[in-house]
């Protein structure tokens, strides 16, 4: 379709051409607009999705970063009670070693007088 044709359309409805005019370019105005839109509603579109897309990944990084901290947070509890059991370990180590010095000092001490009764029975003995 060209211009002349609408003219020719103009002429026959009895429309005045410049009217024929200012309505092509409303129409072409309108047109160019709704073109412009079209794409910024398009470009628009592709970056709500690839936002989507980043929260979906960011989601999953939060829900990987909530499950850490519950493994986190059982790790420092079996910490605190194995520190707990280290600690009772440690008391009990003590107290056996003390034990073992208190024995060893009690088997000095009967070594000792087992030493001395031997001497007495040997000078006793020699006695007879």
């Amino acid at each position: 379709m060209t211009f002349h044709y609408f003219l020719q359309v103009a002429e026959i409805l009895q429309i005045p051409s410049w009217l024929v005019v200012v309505t092509l370019s409303v129409v072409t105005g309108l047109l160019g607009f709704a073109w412009r839109l079209a794409e910024k509603a398009n470009s628009s579109a592709d970056k709500i999705l690839e936002a989507t897309k980043k929260l979906e990944s960011l989601e999953s990084r939060v829900a990987m970063i909530t499950a850490l901290e519950k493994q986190l947070a059982l790790v420092e509890q079996n910490l605190d009670h194995f520190k707990a059991m280290m600690s009772e370990l440690a008391a009990e180590i003590k107290s056996l070693r003390e034990s073992r010095h208190k024995a060893a000092s009690e088997m000095l001490k009967m070594e000792t007088e087992q030493t001395r009764l031997s001497r007495e029975i040997d000078r006793l003995s020699d006695k007879r």
